[in-house]
């Protein structure tokens, strides 16, 4: 991999974690543990409110203000080396996260985290869009909507980003140094 390592962990959040989704955060923890990534992004999803998409197309008014749903989880919070807070299902939309990505001079981004068929997908796209490969690890992302639902996500990141940037966290772990060369 040319450039440093880095970490792009999708929306850990307390929010998020429910029966279908929890064991990501302890998998992403396991997956910093297994590799040392030099630069560990963490995005949390915070809703605009009023005047937003949320709200004003799906009624949704939760994760706004200082909900108890915002923060990282607890297993998480301490990995990240930077915080990203987006509005949208992309982490691109409003953020300086592509700028700050270029600056830090990545070019392949490790993806993970909730929820695997929307703003984990948007993130995978979102960076493949950018120039970015996306290298994104199915066990440690998981859907609210259950498995069938993450699978239908993996699916259609398979056919943007292609198959073969869809790994394990062992195969990654296991295969570090080599992908490491090999991606650049």
């Amino acid at each position: 991999m040319d450039g440093p390592s880095c970490l792009l962990a999708i929306d850990v959040q307390f929010g998020f974690v429910c029966a279908e989704t929890e064991a990501v955060p302890s998998a992403v923890r396991s997956l910093c543990e297994r590799v040392a990534f030099e630069h560990r992004v963490f995005t949390r999803w915070i809703n605009p409110g009023p005047g937003g998409p949320f709200v004003d197309f799906l009624d949704y008014h939760g994760f706004q203000g200082d909900a108890a749903e915002i923060p990282l989880t607890d297993e998480v919070a301490d990995l990240a080396t930077m915080v990203v807070d987006k509005y949208t299902y992309s982490p691109f939309v409003g953020t300086d996260l592509e700028r700050n990505l270029r600056e830090l001079d990545v070019r392949t981004v490790v993806v993970c985290g909730i929820d695997t068929a929307v703003c984990v997908l948007s993130a995978a796209v979102g960076l493949f869009d950018r120039g970015f490969r996306p290298l994104l690890v199915s066990d440690a992302s998981a859907s609210m909507g259950g498995p069938d639902i993450h699978q239908a996500g993996l699916d259609v990141l398979a056919r943007t980003i292609g198959p073969h940037n869809i790994v394990t966290g062992d195969d990654l772990a296991a295969r570090w140094g080599e992908m490491y060369a090999v991606l650049s």
